[in-house]
């Protein structure tokens, strides 16, 4: 498994008419049908940073082609063997590949409300946030976990979110047989997390 982080403040308009003129019809006519700037930033950023992570890994042989499955989740129609998922915020756009499924979420420093907190997380998870020097940040770190394993498994957002992803038994045992990573973004002002 592979993840490429992208910086969004790189990508202003003359950049992204620069990427329209390489893309293929269907994701120019997505960007290009995209009224706010900030979203067709993201949407250039993402597809460029596909492309790059496909050439950087050596699997490059053709413009990918994104389809979506039933539950939103994104799929690559002429790269059948490959698996990857794409996240944004307002400073970034991670990518991730992987040969099996994969999920990717990236978040950037934000208000969390106590709401919020109590909607999605465990009591474990709540005195985790409650305990830290900075419970914005240790909310947006549990956050990008549940979402990268939601997007790894493909069912989208259910609920309740509080037993997402699925904690170590008291044996320490996994429930699941998969791989969560989290990183914090450059800066140290957000989080990404990887699931496959």
């Amino acid at each position: 498994m592979q993840y490429f982080l992208q910086e969004l403040a790189l990508f202003d308009e003359e950049r992204i008419e620069g990427c329209l003129a390489w893309f293929p019809p269907s994701q120019v006519e997505a960007i290009r049908h995209t009224p706010n700037t900030a979203r067709r930033k993201e949407k250039t950023a993402a597809y460029s940073l596909l492309v790059e992570a496909l050439r950087t890994t050596g699997q490059f042989r053709e413009m990918p082609i994104i389809d979506y499955g039933e539950r939103g989740k994104p799929f690559l129609t002429n790269y059948a063997s490959l698996h990857f998922n794409i996240s944004h915020c307002r400073s970034h756009v991670a990518v991730a590949i992987h040969s099996s499924p994969v999920g990717v979420d990236i978040e950037c420093r934000r208000k969390v409300s106590q709401s919020l907190i109590k909607r999605v997380c465990s009591k474990s998870e709540q005195l985790s946030i409650a305990a830290s020097q900075d419970a914005d940040m240790e909310f947006l770190r549990l956050w990008t976990r549940k979402e990268a394993y939601l997007k790894f498994t493909g069912t989208g957002i259910v609920k309740p979110l509080t037993g997402i992803p699925p904690q170590p038994d008291s044996h320490g045992t996994k429930v699941k047989d998969y791989t969560l990573k989290t990183h914090p973004l450059p800066g140290g002002d957000g989080w990404v997390s990887i699931c496959y």
